[in-house]
């Protein structure tokens, strides 16, 4: 009986506990995942969602307990950390601040808030988070390779390939050396230049050189050697030119295979830094004749491995009892697939992933706890070229030069009595040939699984007939965690018809064929892809090892945009489920919904989608013909993809490869990551300038002040950058490096003007080229944003004197810019009144003067008419445009624009499925021309916008705007913000308005609808003004404006004309 009575008083205590408490948090991360397991920071940053049904529910403080176990958890001592009670509404991007935190060690946390009205949530469940290897003494492990690589004939590499109009190429060693001796390998005396000068200087535009060497015209040498060799005395330098100036006498290029420059008895020019002018885009670049790859003149014998081929290595380890925790951590230069005991350690299709080796080089971290056993173990890796060393050099020939792929393994091993236990790559593992005998990311992919060593990867396997491996040096850059998602299997896909041995797809994907067959022994099997316009793509080659049934499926690399896949060298009719595509991609989560009254509008957003995912592996990628990352994507694919799904660590991530292609003037490239280069082709401020982009429209969107603080100096130095290049007069030619522009322009120089256009509005669908405007109309807006975003970064960051003199960079911008540009009686920008992109720039960037913005909107509006109502931006402005049109209202205009079924429109930019290139429906699949409709969807119909004033969604805006006349008379969709989710659900009904919403807990909102007068507006069939959680902002033109706080509201607006 007293139990009972006791359990009675529990129960009641709990009941009235729980209803004077505080919704619990959830959804905890330690920087951005969820219980991560690889933190290399020594302040990480935490947070957390609160869900709450209350209306006006804010967080108001908060405790965090962070402990060393489990136990001392649950008991709330946070040995590690207690925050204590911190008063505060912040409730992500909480800087840890308790002891030193260690290498390979988990953390368990927990947290609880305080409300509005003073009451404590219960604890949130427990979380953890494992510290990465933060210290490169950590790493014990030697990188490894195969002993020895060899080249076949055609892929022979023929260093620098310089066009017989001449030019130069530079090498910079990274810092001053004394130079003993510069040497040349050429390839034979035919392609060798006959005039030509050595260099050194100690600054990049080399002002005054040294002049080490420079040939006369038309002086015969003997080069049957092959090297030639320039001593030198007391020569400090640290940049090397080789200059070539034209010979018009001759066809073919020059060829220099190896600029060795000697310094202490060691090459300090191998795999450094180079920069170039006059090169072919697509040929050889100074890169290679800096790789260190073996010349005409080498002849190695020996076993060793085809650079086309995938080693596999393995070392085998025993283990006495199990461990209680045992974590693997890997790094590659290329590829690696890590087994332990033949099981795959990591689901990442392409890992680790690929960035600038030589600044930075990312280290995977897995729990291997369950598969280890007691007695022999084996740790193995299939090591693939990946970016780093694909045989045909990529697309533009800007891979490779850099040796061959490489891995570094370490397990760090923890037992029941504390003791631990490293194991890590040495000189001890052995290697061997595997079936993968070509893994090339755009030549393709081949198996001879005759060679095949089964079972290489298990216990009893005998390795004896292996080599061993060679300790390499590895790359200069900073191990560094991984944080961008995985690229791991989203879906399959079947084949819609089946023709003989042609399997025919109506929709493109992004992924791999898998078929499954039976053959027979020496069976040669080729499936062939065939795209969208003649876009090449990679062939999978196979030869089987057995009878019977297998299954064909290529690793190590990516594909896409097959219309159609040929089986060829089969022995028996095809079915037609027997080949499948295996769709591969950032594994990224969902983060909104979307559905309408206009069927259309719904295809649309699923295909924006769609696009948006399959171009999405490490970083945005073209997966079928360059594979490559165009730094542009940031600037008009950031805010729909931000929308669509979860993006924060896949940009962050993808920053920093920008941050390390920067030099040291603020110049970067306008594709990343690269190793230890820089591309100019194509390049402008629209480009390259993501990098100043990017981390300001993510702090609005995400609140992340630590990544802009981050961000702050290396935006700082790209728009010094281009102030300097502007009053230079420079950026006149496409592919070059900006500081080399031996086409100055003076007049450009004497107004001030930006000319950098590069690629300008590229994929406009007026000229289809760069030249959708003038230069300065596309580059001078760029310019001024950037300018504005330092200035508003710095000022945050509470430095006032940066803040002044960034501003004042802006205003003296926008003076000039409209001083040239603007007819205040027209209102146009230049004298196009057709050009979308040259009024939608300086409006949506706020250049425009408050007096005249009605006027250029008004411009605006006409040009879009002037095109019967369609679309005429590209990659640059098109984000902008409709974005301007959202902010303004302009819903008919906006609806009728994303309407038009015929040219140009986003009926026209589709093709099977998917978004393509350009608006005709051409080129391969991308978001880049018309993905910005993504956050049309969320931000115009649905209504949910940024708060510039507030970011992070702390405060937003919700401003559905239906259009009865093209039928969009209802909506409903989400999207997930840092506080949680965002509902939006209207419907335009017999002249009503409904609108049904929520706010997060801890966040509020703006929300604007139309209506004819306050009074005319219920919530919850209540009037609006009677509700304590809503206050009264504004009522103009037929529209209210209301500031909510956090819960869900039952909005209707009576008798209002749409």
């Amino acid at each position: 009986m007293k139990i009972i009575l006791l359990r009675i008083i529990y129960c009641c205590t709990v009941v009235f506990q729980t209803s004077a408490l505080a919704q619990r948090p959830q959804s905890l991360e330690c920087e951005y995942q969820a219980s991560p397991i690889n933190i290399d920071k020594q302040i990480p940053f935490l947070g957390w969602k609160t869900a709450s049904k209350k209306v006006g529910g804010f967080q108001t403080a908060y405790q965090i307990v962070v402990s060393s176990s489990k136990a001392q958890l649950e008991k709330n001592t946070g040995d590690i950390w207690d925050s204590g009670k911190v008063i505060s509404s912040e409730s992500f991007q909480i800087a840890f601040q308790g002891k030193l935190l260690k290498s390979s060690t988990r953390y368990y946390w927990k947290v609880r808030i305080w409300n509005n009205e003073d009451r404590r949530s219960l604890w949130s469940q427990a979380s953890f988070w494992e510290m990465g290897l933060l210290q490169q003494g950590d790493w014990k492990a030697k990188w490894i390779t195969a002993s020895q690589w060899s080249v076949p004939k055609e892929f022979s590499p023929k260093g620098l390939e310089m066009p017989s109009k001449g030019g130069f190429a530079d090498v910079d060693l990274g810092k001053e050396y004394q130079i003993d001796e510069v040497r040349i390998i050429c390839e034979d005396e035919h392609s060798f230049p006959k005039k030509m000068s050595l260099e050194l200087s100690n600054t990049l535009l080399f002002e005054k050189p040294k002049i080490l060497v420079e040939y006369p015209l038309n002086k015969n040498y003997n080069l049957r050697s092959g090297t030639l060799s320039y001593k030198t005395k007391d020569a400090i330098a640290r940049f090397i030119r080789l200059k070539i100036p034209a010979d018009t006498s001759r066809k073919a290029d020059f060829l220099i295979r190896q600029l060795i420059v000697i310094s202490g008895g060691k090459n300090v020019a191998l795999k450094k830094f180079t920069r170039e002018q006059g090169t072919n885009w697509s040929r050889g670049h100074a890169v290679f004749m800096v790789d260190g790859m073996p010349s005409v003149f080498d002849n190695k014998k020996g076993k060793s491995c085809p650079i086309t081929a995938a080693p596999i290595l393995r070392k085998t380890f025993i283990l006495k009892e199990k461990p209680v925790s045992a974590k693997i951590y890997y790094a590659a230069l290329g590829m690696a697939e890590v087994q332990i005991n033949g099981k795959a350690v990591s689901g990442d299709k392409l890992g680790p992933p690929f960035s600038d080796y030589a600044k930075r080089i990312i280290y995977v971290a897995e729990d291997i706890s369950r598969q280890l056993r007691i007695g022999e173990n084996i740790v193995g890796t299939i090591l693939a070229n990946g970016y780093f060393s694909p045989p045909s050099r990529g697309f533009g020939k800007r891979h490779g030069g850099q040796g061959m792929p490489q891995v570094m393994v370490q397990l760090e091993l923890t037992f029941k009595n504390g003791k631990k236990q490293t194991i890590v790559s040495d000189k001890d593992w052995k290697w061997e040939v595997s079936k993968i005998q070509m893994n090339d990311l755009w030549i393709g992919y081949a198996e001879n699984r005759n060679l095949e060593s089964v079972g290489w990867g298990k216990r009893g396997f005998d390795d004896s007939q292996w080599s061993n491996v060679a300790v390499s040096e590895g790359m200069s850059g900073k191990l560094t965690a991984e944080i961008t998602p995985k690229v791991k299997r989203i879906s399959r896909t079947y084949p819609d018809s089946l023709s003989g041995n042609e399997f025919f797809f109506k929709t493109l994907t992004a992924g791999l064929p898998q078929l499954q067959l039976t053959g027979h022994k020496n069976q040669h099997v080729t499936i062939k892809s065939f795209g969208t316009d003649q876009i090449k793509l990679p062939d999978f080659d196979y030869i089987l090892a057995k009878d019977g049934k297998t299954i064909l499926s290529p690793d190590f690399t990516i594909s896409a945009g097959s219309t159609s896949m040929v089986v060829q060298g089969l022995s028996e009719p095809l079915k037609l489920k027997q080949l499948s595509i295996i769709q591969f991609n950032a594994a990224l989560k969902s983060t909104s919904g979307f559905e309408c009254s206009n069927n259309y509008l719904n295809d649309l957003y699923q295909m924006t989608k769609k696009t948006y995912q399959r171009y999405a592996f490490h970083f945005p990628a073209d997966p079928s013909r360059e594979k490559q990352g165009w730094t542009q994507d940031a600037q008009n694919m950031f805010s729909a993809g931000a929308y669509l799904f979860d993006v924060r660590t896949f940009y962050k991530n993808w920053w920093q490869d920008m941050a390390d292609n920067q030099d040291e003037q603020g110049y970067l490239g306008s594709v990343v990551p690269l190793v230890n280069r820089q591309v100019y082709d194509w390049n402008s401020p629209w480009w390259s300038g993501a990098l100043v982009y990017l981390p300001w429209f993510y702090y609005n969107r995400y609140g992340d002040s630590d990544f802009l603080m981050k961000a702050y100096q290396p935006m700082k130095s790209y728009v010094n950058f281009l102030q300097k290049m502007t009053l230079r007069g420079g950026g006149a030619i496409w592919n070059e490096y900006p500081y080399f522009s031996q086409n100055l322009n003076a007049s450009a120089a004497r107004e001030k003007m930006m000319i950098w256009n590069g690629a300008g509005d590229w994929q406009n669908p007026y000229t289809m080229t760069q030249f959708a405007v003038s230069a300065p109309q596309t580059a001078m807006p760029a310019f001024y944003l950037y300018a504005r975003v330092v200035a508003k970064t710095a000022s945050l960051m509470g430095d006032t004197k940066q803040d002044r003199f960034y501003n004042n960079m802006a205003d003296t911008i926008k003076h000039r810019f409209n001083t040239k540009y603007f007819n205040a009686t027209t209102g146009l920008y230049g004298t196009d009144s057709k050009n979308q992109t040259a009024i939608v720039l300086p409006l949506a960037l706020g250049m425009v003067d408050t007096l005249n913005e009605k006027k250029v909107n008004l411009s605006l509006i006409k040009a879009i008419i002037a095109h019967d109502g369609h679309i005429g931006t590209g990659f640059v402005a098109s984000s902008f445009l409709l974005h301007q049109l959202a902010k303004n209202r302009d819903s008919r205009i906006a609806n009728e624009l994303v309407n038009k079924q015929d040219y140009p429109s986003w009926n026209t930019l589709v093709r099977n499925g998917v978004l393509m290139e350009n608006w005709k429906g051409k080129g391969v699949q991308m978001p880049s021309s018309g993905g910005q409709i993504g956050a049309w969807f969320i931000e115009s119909v649905l209504g949910i916008q940024e708060d510039e004033r507030s970011p992070g969604f702390k405060n937003f805006i919700l401003s559905p705007q239906p259009d009865p006349a093209t039928g969009l008379i209802w909506a409903t969709g989400y999207y997930d913000s840092p506080y949680g989710r965002i509902l939006s659900k209207w419907k335009y009904q017999k002249a009503d308005f409904y609108f049904e919403l929520i706010v997060p807990f801890n966040s509020t909102a703006t929300v604007i609808i139309p209506a004819n007068d306050y009074q005319s507006i219920t919530e919850s069939d209540e009037p609006v003004g009677k509700n304590p959680h809503i206050r009264l902002i504004q009522m103009k033109d037929k529209t209210a404006k209301l500031k909510v706080l956090s819960g869900r509201y039952r909005f209707i607006s009576k008798k209002i004309k749409i």
